[in-house]
């Protein structure tokens, strides 16, 4: 619904944390965005299985974001989502890419 009145991007997040039994839980993207890596290192959540590419992958976007509403970067295109284009930035696990796809 917002994608109607405001440039929209979406996202699914389907990297694990470090402990393999939570996978890739709600909050799981907060390592990744305030560079938590190693922060609390006997947590789920400590990051310890990020690799360089996608952890400043991701913050680039974020921070393209935050600075101009676009998160694309200059190896990643993230387009808007809208009800008629409903494409999705996949950010997926380990030995696989950054995805985009459209949800049907």
């Amino acid at each position: 619904m917002q994608s109607a009145f405001n440039k929209t991007f979406f996202y699914y997040w389907s990297y694990p944390g470090s402990n393999p039994d939570i996978g890739a839980a709600h909050s799981v993207e907060l390592i990744f965005l305030f560079n938590l890596r190693g922060v609390g290192t006997t947590g789920a959540f400590n990051g310890t299985n990020i690799p360089d590419e996608i952890f400043t992958a991701v913050q680039q976007m974020w921070t393209n974001f935050a600075r101009c509403g676009d998160p694309s970067t200059d190896q990643i295109e993230w387009k808007a989502y809208s009800a008629g284009d409903q494409n999705v930035l996949v950010i997926a696990g380990p030995g696989q890419a950054l995805v985009r796809h459209c949800l049907i």
